[in-house]
């Protein structure tokens, strides 16, 4: 699946805070506090670099979406 989300202005490695912070392809992903802008995958994609690790519900109704780790 997919989910539409505006585009923010932070790059990969950035902190942030919302989902919607990251640039396109990125997601905020970590543990409180510390966040960080990933590049988002699935199973069905490859990573540009490192693999895709799964987030589970982190997404709302996608199980699917990881992103992606060295």
């Amino acid at each position: 699946g997919t989910t539409c989300m505006t585009e923010g202005d932070n790059a990969a490695g950035d902190s942030c805070t919302y989902a919607n912070d990251c640039q396109a392809g990125y997601g905020c992903v970590g543990q409180d506090p510390n966040y960080f802008c990933e590049q988002l995958c699935t199973a069905a994609t490859t990573c540009d670099t490192g693999t895709c690790q799964g987030i589970g519900g982190i997404y709302t109704g996608h199980a699917d979406v990881g992103f992606c780790t060295e």
